[in-house]
């Protein structure tokens, strides 16, 4: 159950989410929209974007759809399987995106 204090202001497109935080992409297409920044163990859409810090693993096989926001280290290890946002700096970028899909009421 999500917290009653928080309203939805997505979708999001990738390419607003582009001038939003300083990213590159990987496998992703022009027209992706996201309604959700959710956590690796909620994120099962391809309408969710989760996120990866360079010392956690993953696990493959329920990550097949959503996007995940990772840095460039970890992007030469998850290139092969995922779609991605590159990014510099995995905590900003979630402080960020959060304010953009999220709002309190």
């Amino acid at each position: 159950m999500k917290p009653s204090f928080f309203k939805k202001l997505g979708p999001l497109n990738i390419n607003q989410i582009k001038k939003i935080i300083n990213c590159e992409t990987h496998s992703i297409e022009n027209n992706t929209e996201y309604y959700e920044l959710a956590s690796l163990k909620t994120a099962t859409k391809s309408t969710d974007i989760t996120f990866v810090y360079d010392n956690e693993k993953l696990i493959p096989k329920t990550l097949k759809e959503p996007t995940i926001i990772c840095t460039k280290q970890k992007y030469n290890e998850l290139k092969n399987n995922f779609k991605l946002l590159i990014v510099e700096d995995v905590q900003k970028t979630i402080a960020i995106l959060s304010n953009c899909f999220y709002r309190e009421l």
